[in-house]
This record gives C-alpha cells, sequence and structure tokens, in this order.
C-alpha cells in the first residue's frame, strides 16, 4: 500500500483526486469571489503509519478568514484514533524486544494512552527480572515491578511535522537500570520509533509540487475534540495567488 501522509484529505506522493478537487475550489473562490466558507473534503484515508495499514477520516476547510492579502490557510482535522491502538501495540513490542533469553525477562501491561495538553501520553507497567542462567544454576536475583511514562506532542519544524519525545520516565526499576541500562535502552527505542515517522518523507513532509510553490505546515497540535475524539488538527500555508494554485493543479494533473 502506497503511503499517504497526514496533510488535508490525505495526500500520497503524487496525490489524488481529493486534493486536485480541494485545490480546484480554491482557485474558483480566489479567482471569482475571493471569499468562501466551507468544508472542501470530508472522507477517510488510508495511511501506513508506524508499520500498519490503518484508515484515518479527514476534514480540511477554508474560510474568508483563512485568507488574508499573502497568505492562503487550510486547516486539516485527522481523527487519529485509530492510531492510539497502533502504538499501544508498537510500545508494548519496544518493551518486550528488551527480553534476553534466561538472563533478563520483561512483561508489559497494555500501555494506557490518552491524549491530554497536545501530547500523547502513554503509561506502561512493566515487571523485569535478572537471572544468573548458567549449565549448573538457574537464580533469579533482582525483581523490580515498575512504570514507563512518555509524552508525544507534534510540532511544526522547518515546515514539515515532527513528533517530539516531549518526556520520558522510568519509575521503580532503579535497580535493573542501573544495572542494564534500561531507562536509557527504552528511550533510544522510543526515538527510534518515532525517528521513523520524521525521516518518511511521504508521512511528515507536504508533496514537493507544494513545497516548491511556497506551501508549508504552518501549526499542528493535538486536541480532544467532539465526543472526545482525539484529533491531530494541522494548517498548511502559501501563496494566495491564482497563478501559483494554477501551476500547482497543472502540475498534479500531469504527475
Amino acid at each position: 500500500m502506497k503511503k499517504i501522509f497526514l496533510l488535508p484529505r490525505g495526500l500520497n506522493g503524487s496525490l489524488n483526486i481529493g486534493l486536485k478537487a480541494t485545490i480546484t475550489v480554491i482557485l474558483f473562490n480566489v479567482c471569482a469571489t475571493n471569499a468562501f466558507a466551507s468544508e472542501l473534503l470530508n472522507r477517510d484515508i488510508d495511511i501506513n503509519v508506524f508499520k500498519e495499514d490503518i484508515a484515518i477520516p479527514m476534514t480540511a476547510s477554508a474560510t474568508q478568514s483563512s485568507m488574508d492579502d499573502e497568505k492562503l490557510r487550510i486547516k486539516g482535522e485527522a481523527n487519529i484514533s485509530n492510531v492510539l491502538p497502533v502504538m499501544t501495540r508498537q510500545v508494548k513490542a519496544l518493551i518486550l524486544e528488551l527480553n534476553n533469553d534466561c538472563k533478563f525477562q520483561v512483561t508489559s501491561s497494555d500501555p494506557e494512552i490518552e491524549v491530554v495538553d497536545n501530547a500523547i501520553h502513554i503509561r506502561v507497567t512493566s515487571s523485569a527480572e535478572i537471572w544468573v542462567c548458567t549449565s549448573f544454576v538457574k537464580k533469579k536475583l533482582i525483581q523490580e515491578t515498575g512504570t514507563i511514562i512518555a509524552a508525544i506532542s507534534p510540532e511544526v519544524q522547518n515546515g514539515a511535522l515532527f513528533l517530539n519525545l516531549a518526556n520520558f520516565e522510568v519509575h521503580d526499576l532503579s535497580k535493573i537500570s542501573s544495572t542494564l541500562g534500561i531507562e536509557g535502552q527504552l528511550k533510544k527505542k522510543f526515538r527510534e520509533l518515532l525517528n521513523d515517522f520524521n525521516h518518511d518523507r511521504e508521512l511528515s513532509q507536504l508533496p514537493p509540487v507544494l513545497q516548491e510553490h511556497g506551501f508549508t505546515y504552518s501549526t499542528a497540535l493535538l486536541e480532544n475534540t467532539y465526543r472526545d475524539r482525539q484529533t491531530l488538527v494541522m494548517e498548511i500555508e502559501g501563496p494566495n495567488d491564482a497563478l501559483t494554485l494554477l501551476k500547482i493543479i497543472s502540475a498534479l494533473i500531469t504527475d
């Protein structure tokens, strides 16, 4: 499945009919009336994120207040409720990867995940054991049960979406962490998971045709919206110029 990154309407490397329709509508309004207030798109998109294929409901909208003399702004809202279970499975897998045959054994609860204060907050209970394992003896040396806490927040860096590890803490695993460096290992694994997203240009960046004509992500934040739905709210902005939009449409049609 071709990856589709999070942008109003869900775009891929070659873009799709939805974006073409979006820009056509915007162009018509800019050229004809220079004023509009409408929901431009509202449908599900397919996306591959954190190694799983899922569908994300997406809307895109623009109003007259989204325009000034120089900038055109489009607001996108992606319902990420389907992403959170994927993150739950990925985080649990990261922890279980620490198992090392007999010498180090770790278990993990299903992570608790919620969106609060522009961040995805993750809380996991984990039990860890260190064993001496030889052909003559098998003995448990240390056993601890602790909590792993992390927070992931979106931001915009250089016009692209970026997932940031805003917080990471390990509690009550001090002996094992000091012996095996568990906190450092887990933090590194979390960063690698986020870097997979941040370094994937199809997920984190706008398509080249939009970048070349001056469009960028301007804001990205997480909210609990209607009926406690978890939503990634994004805004892209670019030149409020009919000729530029015509060039974009031409590129999309011939791509």
